[in-house]
């Protein structure tokens, strides 16, 4: 019963920071209502510190039933640790019980890598291709604006289409949140994703980029390196992705640009991370569309980067990007339920006052 209080008084305190309340800003892109149907959800902000944190709450039916049923999730950011972690929580009320279940899993884009292919694989691989300098990306200093866009579902309901951008000197990223499924520039998501664009730009640009004090190379023990002046260089890009569940391990499917989360009992629903094979480059010469390449190292001390609890299962994800001494290069990701898993069941969306006196009987049963 105490967690099912707690559980309810925070959705309370988020409903409070709705977004409702907020401006509709335009957004520049193109944000089309999706065409498949899906898991309509009511989006809401809490406060948090240097980042944003945002719940996002379906309700299948209602509390009167005999089984009540609700789930949530919510992407939480942090600029100073770059974690972006996706929660998952449902909750079924039996007759004698509560069944609860919940998934936590982080992705942080941690170093962007200069490198030297020598080893004849495709992509950079450590302790095997040569590091001509890097980037640690928690060191850079950024600024956060948010947005929204109100659409019309195909069933008339109306739903926001969040957006933040997350910007530096060289690394930037734009989440894409929404309360039904929409399509960004030709690419589905649905409420229970998060789309990531990333930008990788004035890494070459030692005015921009500039090395830090006595730095070395091997042990990634600085802010940065500042760029080499090798023609062959190249840029990859190492991310940490961990479970913050103690007994769900990782599964990764390189071949099908898949990491979930992987329990010994099948799940009807898989969370995890998704990414496409390739990206956008620009150089000097021109814009042109590359492959990326990717490879997952399960030591995390190589790169120096701390995890958030030994007994939390944790790999890095490393991205290479093909195109010497790029300008820009452009790459989105995916963070949520995996796209094959997603349901397409239609939800009820409950209206903000409606959704807290749910709540509070919630509470008091």
């Amino acid at each position: 019963m105490k967690v099912l209080s707690i559980l309810c008084l925070l959705l309370l305190i988020s409903s409070v920071f709705s977004l409702s309340q907020e401006e509709t800003k335009k957004i520049e892109g193109e944000i089309s209502v999706g065409l498949k149907d899906g898991v309509f959800r009511s989006f809401s902000k809490l406060i948090y510190p240097n980042g944003f944190h945002y719940n996002g709450l379906s309700l299948n039916g209602t509390i009167f039933d005999k089984e009540s049923k609700s789930d949530s999730i919510g992407f939480q950011f942090n600029k100073n640790s770059m974690n972006f972690m996706f929660k998952y929580s449902s909750m079924v009320k039996n007759d004698t019980d509560i069944d609860i279940e919940k998934y936590r899993m982080v992705y942080r884009p941690s170093i962007i890598i200069e490198y030297k292919e020598t080893n004849d694989k495709e992509g950079f691989q450590y302790g095997e291709d040569q590091i001509l300098g890097f980037v640690k990306l928690n060191k850079l200093d950024y600024t956060i604006n948010e947005a929204k866009i109100e659409k019309t579902a195909n069933n008339n309901q109306t739903f926001d289409v969040i957006v933040i951008d997350v910007t530096s000197s060289i690394f930037d990223m734009r989440f894409y949140l929404t309360g039904s499924p929409v399509s960004v520039a030709g690419n589905e998501i649905s409420s229970s994703q998060s789309k990531i664009d990333i930008m990788i730009h004035n890494y070459y640009d030692e005015t921009i980029n500039v090395a830090s004090k006595d730095c070395k190379f091997e042990r990634f023990n600085c802010d940065s390196t500042g760029p080499s002046n090798v023609t062959e260089s190249r840029l990859a890009l190492a991310s940490l992705f961990m479970s913050m569940e103690k007994d769900v391990d990782i599964d990764f499917d390189i071949d099908d640009n898949d990491v979930s989360l992987k329990e010994e009992e099948e799940k009807d629903v898989k969370f995890g991370f998704q990414w496409v094979s390739t990206c956008d480059v620009v150089r000097e010469d021109g814009r042109l569309e590359s492959k990326v390449h990717t490879s997952v190292n399960s030591t995390t001390d190589d790169f120096q980067i701390t995890t958030i609890d030994s007994g939390f299962k944790a790999s890095v994800l490393i991205h290479s990007f093909e195109g010497e001494r790029a300008l820009n290069v452009t790459w989105d990701p995916t963070l949520g339920v995996n796209a094959d898993f997603e349901a397409n069941s239609s939800i009820k969306l409950l209206t903000p006052t409606l959704l807290i006196v749910a709540l509070i009987l919630l509470s008091l049963l």
